[in-house]
This record gives C-alpha cells, sequence and structure tokens, in this order.
C-alpha cells in the first residue's frame, strides 16, 4: 500500500510525503520476506518506508 499527499508552497513549489507500507502473509517455511523496490530486503515479513521531500519545478 502507498499513501502521499504534497502541499504547494509555490505555484513551482511543493512539499510531499510519502509512505509505503508491504506485508507478506501466508509464506510458511518458503523464506518469502518483504522487499521494497530500491530498499534492502526486511528479516520479517513486514516492511514499512517514508520519504519527504521538496520539490521544485524549472
Amino acid at each position: 500500500m502507498t499513501l502521499q499527499t504534497a502541499y504547494a508552497l509555490s505555484k513551482r513549489t511543493d512539499v510531499y510525503l510519502q509512505g509505503v507500507y508491504q506485508h507478506v502473509s501466508g509464506t510458511g517455511d518458503s523464506g518469502l520476506t518483504a522487499d521494497i523496490n530500491g530498499l534492502s530486503a526486511s528479516s520479517t515479513n513486514s516492511q514499512v518506508a517514508g520519504t519527504i521531500g521538496l520539490r521544485h519545478r524549472f
């Protein structure tokens, strides 16, 4: 699940917040773990990531 929001500071600049949650269920003894693209794999079946940024368009 991913959630993102942005708040405009001006016509070309905004602040954004993004959160990602992943949960893998029913893996049994398969060794599968949560793995959000671009991050290290979790050692458990759940993983959470957050990003805060400032964006300016030229």
